[in-house]
């Protein structure tokens, strides 16, 4: 599914590790310059003009001759250095699915809650540079570091507690990824979390439940997206199917990830039909982890006149995003990064972002639910058709 932010084809390498002072896993090993030579060489074959179209800003070229400077130089270089040389060359292009996943990269996991978002996002300290692309709105920077700060905090390993966790257990921090539906009184709360957690069988079951507890109370819905990174289309189609027919859905196309890419119609799959369109006024909610298929499901009941969409500016915008990200080895560093492979087009509007609050400190448990839930009780929600 060209949504998914689960990663397919994954190939095995090795990476090797050593366990420091207070318990973090740092990269030891050091890329030589032939090795740098090859990665970029691969990189270069690999995405092609595709990159050459996207990154055209300043920030963006000053990624690549600092990716070229690093390739030539005669000293060796940690792979950690290495590996933010060439995640700062990929995020340049502005998605968050192009990335270094950093979270390979070391055994160690922090066991302390993440900085204040201004400090995370800073370009002047250590943290930023693990983020998305600074062309994204810094309320998703912020949101991506601090999910991902337990174990980018040991890579930069700044007087930051690490551990090795026990195998299977969760993340520190980890997000909840139950669907599950809320009663507030005079509106529901249709919690969403992600569209790729789970089994298909177990999916359908919960949906299908919490559909019927939707249809009952005939109330209006606030479909709380927060820190939904993506998923199956099925699942999305699922969940836009409750709330819009599907011939008044907006056209979605899908084809490969390339500049000469051709795209083809792609007709509503939802994993489970709905007997009946559920006619009750929809508020979105998003926040700086929303990305993928969350967005995608946003644009279309947004775009359609059947919602109106409050939080904070996710990893992505209107009309359409990448997806199905596939893992490579690159050749000489062994270093893995993910590519993606599918591209979705959605809508007939042209690309551009959600008009939300894009401060790095954007709260959207708190002024933006304000205002969600104003705008969901007011007199005025008669849905547009």
């Amino acid at each position: 599914m060209p949504d998914s932010v689960r990663c397919v084809g994954l190939l095995v390498f090795a990476l090797a590790f050593a366990l420091l002072g207070n318990g973090q896993g740092a990269i030891v090993d050091v890329v030589g310059r032939e090795a740098r030579l090859q990665d970029v060489s691969f990189l270069d074959s690999l995405l092609g003009p595709r990159m050459e179209a996207s990154v055209t800003d300043a920030d963006g070229l000053a990624a690549r001759d600092a990716l070229l400077a690093a390739m030539v130089a005669h000293e060796d270089m940690e792979n950690l250095e290495w590996a933010l040389h060439v995640h700062g060359w990929l995020r340049a292009a502005g998605d968050a699915h192009m990335r270094v996943p950093f979270d390979r990269l070391t055994t160690g996991r922090a066991q302390s809650p993440p900085l204040p978002a201004s400090d995370l996002v800073a370009v002047s300290g250590p943290w930023s540079r693990f983020g998305p692309g600074l062309r994204l709105p810094a309320s998703a920077r912020a949101a991506w570091l601090a999910r991902t700060w337990p174990w980018v905090a040991c890579l930069v390993g700044e007087s930051v507690e690490c551990a090795v966790p026990e195998a299977g257990g969760m993340e520190p921090h980890a997000p909840s990824c139950e669907m599950r539906v809320e009663d507030h009184g005079a509106f529901l709360r249709w919690v969403i979390p992600s569209f790729g957690a789970g089994d298909e069988r177990s999916f359908r079951t919960v949906f299908r439940k919490q559909v019927r507890q939707l249809e009952r109370a005939g109330r209006p819905v606030m479909l709380d997206l927060r820190g939904n990174l993506g998923g199956f289309r099925s699942r999305r189609h699922a969940v836009l199917g409750v709330f819009l027919e599907a011939k008044a859905w907006p056209v979605e196309r899908e084809g490969k990830w390339s500049m000469d890419g051709e795209f083809d119609e792609v007709p509503a799959m939802p994993l489970a039909p709905v007997r009946r369109v559920l006619d009750v006024p929809v508020a979105v909610l998003l926040d700086g982890l929303s990305f993928s298929a969350s967005l995608l499901l946003a644009h279309a009941l947004e775009e359609s006149g059947r919602a109106r969409i409050f939080g904070c500016a996710p990893l992505g915008g209107r009309g359409g995003c990448s997806g199905n990200p596939e893992s490579w080895v690159l050749p000489g560093s062994a270093l893995e990064v993910l590519i993606p492979s599918r591209q979705t087009e959605l809508g007939g509007l042209p690309a551009c972002e959600f008009a939300l609050p894009a401060e790095a400190d954007c709260d959207a448990g708190a002024e933006e639910w304000s205002r969600a839930v104003l705008w969901l009780l007011s007199s005025d929600l008669a849905p547009a058709r």
